[in-house]
């Protein structure tokens, strides 16, 4: 997702920096290129509106206008969220169609989207299903949703809670999108998940700390279970972000025998002390044992290199797998279950 804000970014810099460079020797602005700098002074200045009206006049001297079509549905999106926001519902709606029809349009002229292309016409689409449903629309409403997880959108959890779609979440043509969309995740996930597994160098790992709240908990107290073991720290955006996904695992896979374990390390700076973390833990309502880490423990991970860092064990306590950084919940039960489908080893 980075990527693609990133993407976005770097095209609407590059206007703006041209319309920045052009001001001793301004373009014309009944030119693509002279219109396209004004729209983005005027898209900097946030008049959504009048950069829509002279984008409008840009696609009338060239249809096809591709940076134009993915301008159009940024700022007519922008202005949407402005209204919305001013209690103008109606407003909104229309601004909202609008920028759906102009990424539909680009996606029509120009099938081969780019990253940051395709993630705004996934927004756009998820917006557009969101102010049909708000219209009473429910038919309208499922197919722009339809179109919206078609062309990638995946956030089956907002969809889930999103207010603007609750007239829809009755229908049973709601329940089969998220029902189909979440089983194909759910393959994709395995099949990342094997990969990665057939890719990763199994390594043997041991542990023997305490927990916060005093008691001892080693490696061997999971025998026969997966084990996630998460390198965290309390300071580290990205292990705050992971830590409920960790929770929802539990959730679904600890009757089938998953086991997650936190070990914790705070910056050098910062003294770790057992009650900030349990503070922190209790917080954010984490149920898995956490224990403060040692050098001992940290120094078997291989390339030990930031965190978030999780090892996934499998039942027979070996290391089958090392992610670094956050990684999203599909991704994250995908190796789980692939992990748990396999046979505990036979016991001595």
């Amino acid at each position: 997702m980075l990527q693609r804000v990133i993407g976005f970014a770097v095209a609407a810099a590059l206007i703006f920096g041209c319309a920045k460079e052009q001001k001793t020797a301004p373009v014309a602005a009944t030119t693509p290129q002279g219109l396209l700098e004004q729209a983005a002074l005027q898209t900097k200045a946030r008049n959504y509106e009048a950069a829509t009206t002279t984008l409008e006049q840009l696609l009338k001297l060239e249809p096809k206008h591709r940076i134009g079509l993915l301008l159009l549905g940024q700022v007519t999106m922008n202005q949407a969220t402005v209204l919305a926001r001013g209690g103008e519902t109606q407003a909104a709606r229309d601004w909202y169609l609008k920028s759906a029809q102009y990424m539909k349009e680009l996606r029509s002229d120009y099938p081969d989207l780019s990253e940051e292309e395709a993630s705004l016409l996934q927004r756009a689409l998820y917006n557009e299903a969101r102010a049909e449903a708000l219209a009473g629309h429910p038919d309208k409403a499922i197919a722009a949703l339809a179109d919206a997880i078609k062309s990638g959108y995946d956030d089956l959890e907002q969809l889930g809670k999103e207010a603007d779609l609750k007239s829809l979440r009755s229908l049973s043509e709601f329940q089969k999108l998220l029902q189909d969309k979440s089983a194909k995740m759910s393959h994709e996930a395995r099949e990342h998940a094997q990969q990665l597994l057939a890719e990763n160098k199994p390594f043997p790992f041991d542990f023997s700390l305490t927990t916060l709240d005093g008691k001892p908990i080693s490696k061997k107290d999971f025998a026969g279970k997966v084990l996630i073991v998460d390198f965290w720290g309390t300071w580290c955006p990205p292990c705050r972000m992971e830590i409920p996904h960790f929770e929802d695992l539990l959730k679904k896979y600890r009757e089938a025998g998953l086991a997650v374990v936190g070990i914790n390390y705070e910056q050098p700076s910062k003294e770790p002390t057992a009650a900030m973390v349990q503070n922190f833990l209790r917080e954010h309502h984490v149920t898995y044992p956490c224990a403060l880490g040692d050098e001992k423990t940290s120094a078997q991970v291989p390339k030990l290199k930031g965190f978030p860092t999780t090892l996934f064990l499998d039942r027979a306590g070996t290391v089958r797998l090392k992610l670094e950084a956050y990684h999203p919940l599909s991704e994250l039960s995908g190796i789980v279950s692939v992990l748990l489908d396999e046979k505990a080893p036979a016991t001595q």
